[in-house]
Parts: structure tokens; C-alpha cells; sequence
């Protein structure tokens, strides 16, 4: 799922309203916005060419598991994400198991501390 609170804190933080996105979007895509729905990435590259910034200054991905909103601590963990992820010889489901026991309560949400899945990813792959 996608969400654009970003975006509004961004231009919240420059004194500026959601109108003066319609420069370069139309009402219709902006209310998209407003309602976190899916926009093109064209429509990501023309928000983000106006306000000068890269993609994840203005948008969030995350995704809702047993009722819980869970991502990544990319951030936190770079380099880490692309062999966590890689891991061709366990099921998505089996993935998805050891995530959930990897979760770091935050305000709202959930992050999956992707040292933690490493370690438990590389403790399955020892068992296969």
C-alpha cells in the first residue's frame, strides 16, 4: 500500500497548500493523493521535478499484515534489504513467517529489522 503524508508534510514544512500541485497534476489526480490511491510514476516524476526532491520525500510504502502496518527499516538497514529479499530457496510464505517474528513496535506502525530477519533467514537456510 502507498501513502502520501509525506507529501502533504512537505508542503505543510515549504508554507505551501495542495493546490499549488495542480500546476502539475490535475484535480483528479490530487485527489488521488488525498485519498492514497495509485498514481502513475509519471505523475510521481512531475510532483517531484516541482518540488525538487527524490520519490521517497513524498510517498511511503508499507503493507498490512494481521492487521498490523508493517515495513522495512530501510532506512536503518541499506545494504541489508537486497540479500534479505533474496533468498530464491524459501516459499514467500515462509519469508513472511520469519518477518512477522522480526517486528519493532513504532508510534503506528510496525518496522522489520532486517538484521534480525538476516540471522533468522540464515538459520532456515542452514536447515535446507
Amino acid at each position: 500500500m502507498v501513502t502520501y503524508y509525506k507529501l502533504f508534510d512537505l508542503l505543510l514544512r515549504r508554507n505551501m497548500k495542495k493546490t499549488d500541485l495542480l500546476k502539475v497534476i490535475s484535480s483528479p489526480t490530487l485527489a488521488k493523493l488525498s485519498n492514497n490511491e495509485a498514481i502513475t510514476t509519471k505523475t510521481i516524476d512531475k510532483i517531484c521535478l516541482f518540488l525538487g526532491v527524490q520519490p521517497n520525500s513524498i510517498m511511503e510504502i508499507y503493507s498490512i499484515r494481521n492487521g498490523k502496518r508493517i515495513k522495512w527499516d530501510l532506512e536503518q538497514n541499506s545494504g541489508l534489504f537486497d540479500r534479505a529479499t533474496d533468498v530464491k530457496d524459501l516459499t514467500y510464505e515462509e519469508k513472511q513467517a520469519i518477518a512477522d517474528k522480526c517486528l519493532i513496535k513504532k508510534e503506528n506502525y510496525y518496522l522489520i529489522d532486517t538484521d534480525k530477519y538476516l540471522k533468522e533467514v540464515a538459520k532456515e537456510m542452514e536447515k535446507l
